[in-house]
């Protein structure tokens, strides 16, 4: 799989995160258990160790976001 469909893949990944983030409270344990049920995922899917880190902090930074304020 190409670089630029995977960056795509997260992308699309990363929207729907954000949006679950907005309409669900997230505390701290739930983002901590989202981020690990999604790390153990891509792992069992065989990605890379570095590619798994990566995309695990970029959903986490997704979550974490305080909601804007534009819509």
């Amino acid at each position: 799989m190409s670089q630029q469909r995977l960056f795509e893949i997260l992308e699309q990944v990363f929207a729907r995160a954000t949006d679950f983030a907005r309409a669900h409270k997230l505390g701290w344990y739930k983002r901590t258990r989202l981020g690990k049920n999604f790390r153990w995922e891509l792992n069992e899917l065989g990605y890379d160790k570095r590619f798994v880190d990566t995309a695990a902090a970029g959903l986490l930074r997704c979550v974490s976001r305080k909601p804007s304020l534009k819509n």
